[in-house]
């Protein structure tokens, strides 16, 4: 009797803390800069990081494309056995503006998390295809230096990717005329490509599974307690 006493007890302590975990609720969030970005010709890469730009094939020998790399994403909620569920990704950038600067195409692609922005290309040939899978295409339009760029990239691609707590993404070329210069990572005047996660905290799978398993023989094992008892 004792034991079947203990059982009870702690199937039903296992299904009180599972089920006191579920209403995860409330938003969960990360925002960071980049660590470092880089800017590519066919022939080798900028020297500066100041900067992040591309440029398409008609600006001749400044035709570029660029590399942002984020490490330490990991979105938490502040409850034990609740876990982030991403709902959304975006990426901000502040116009830098040249003389050069002129609208067009922008298109985002997931990259390698082993590539590393300062040294890598991603074009297999200018012009030819990106290692990487294409998470969005956005109208570069000039505002002004300072303004703002949001580019919404959604979870799909993102998510296995940053997985690790590691993304990498290329902002390339869309049209053969655009050139977008935005801050990069040590720019002086703004802050560099900043990535931004939003999403809401819902239970972990381990969470769900124990109330899922604890909650039903907790309460069979009290109704045969009750049979038992309720026997002439």
């Amino acid at each position: 009797m004792i034991q079947r006493v203990i059982s009870v007890s702690v199937l039903m302590g296992l299904a009180t803390a599972a089920a006191s975990a579920l209403p995860c609720g409330g938003p969960c969030e990360w925002s960071g800069e980049a660590i470092s970005n880089g800017s590519y010709t066919p022939y080798g890469n900028l020297p500066e990081d100041a900067l992040f730009r591309i440029e398409g094939v008609n600006h001749g020998p400044w035709a570029c494309w660029a590399l942002a790399k984020w490490t330490g994403i990991e979105p938490t909620c502040p409850t034990p056995g609740c876990t982030c569920e991403w709902t959304d990704v975006t990426v901000s950038l502040r116009q830098d503006n040249t003389a050069a600067t002129t609208n067009g195409l922008v298109h985002v692609y997931v990259c390698d998390d082993a590539l590393d922005p300062t040294s890598s290309h991603v074009y297999s040939d200018w012009g030819g295809s990106v290692t990487g899978t294409l998470v969005g295409t956005y109208d570069f339009v000039e505002i002004s230096n300072g303004f703002l760029d949001v580019y919404g990239i959604g979870t799909a691609g993102v998510l296995t990717s940053a997985a690790d707590g590691t993304l990498v993404l290329a902002f390339v070329d869309g049209d053969d005329d655009v050139a977008a210069t935005w801050a990069g990572a040590t720019s002086n005047d703004y802050e560099g490509p900043t990535l931004q996660i939003t999403g809401r905290c819902v239970p972990e799978p381990a969470t769900l599974a124990l109330l899922a398993t604890a909650g039903p023989l907790a309460i069979a094992a009290v109704r045969r307690r009750r049979r038992r008892r309720e026997r002439p």
